[in-house]
C-alpha cells in the first residue's frame, strides 16, 4: 500500500489492487480474509469508515470505494479502487507540496471510471 514505509510501482500497485480485487491468478489472500479487509471496521459511520488498512467509503448506490494513500519527503501516493467493478486509479506524485488532495482525485477517477461502465 502506497505509505511511507513500501516503494513501490504504479504496475505493483496495480497488482495489488487486482489481488485485492479478487481477480483470478492474483490472489493473495482467502476470499473471506480479503472481503475482511474491504469491509468497514468502524460503527461509526456505516457508509464511511476503516478497513483493515484501507479507508472505504460506501457511495449512494452502495457501491464501495476503498483506498490508501501516503507520503515521504518530496513524494505522494494514493491508490483508491472499487472491488466488485475491480477498476482502480493509481496517483504518483514527487512534489510533497502539491495543492491537489490526491486521495480526493484518485476516489473521483474511479467513480468517474464506474460511471463509464454499462
Amino acid at each position: 500500500m502506497p505509505n511511507g514505509g513500501v516503494y513501490s510501482t504504479v504496475a505493483d500497485l496495480g497488482r495489488f489492487m487486482g489481488a485485492m480485487s479478487g481477480v483470478p491468478g492474483l490472489q493473495i489472500l482467502s476470499e473471506e480474509s480479503r472481503r475482511e479487509a474491504l469491509s468497514i471496521q468502524t460503527p461509526e459511520n456505516p457508509n464511511r469508515g476503516y478497513g483493515l488498512g484501507f479507508s472505504v467509503q460506501l457511495d449512494e448506490q452502495g457501491r464501495k470505494i476503498a483506498s490508501h494513500g501516503g507520503s515521504v519527503a518530496g513524494y505522494n501516493a494514493h491508490m483508491a479502487f472499487d472491488p466488485e467493478v475491480r477498476i482502480g486509479v493509481v496517483l504518483l506524485r514527487n512534489y510533497g507540496r502539491g495543492s491537489t488532495n490526491l486521495g480526493t482525485a484518485a476516489q473521483g477517477l474511479v467513480a468517474q471510471l464506474r460511471s463509464n461502465i454499462r
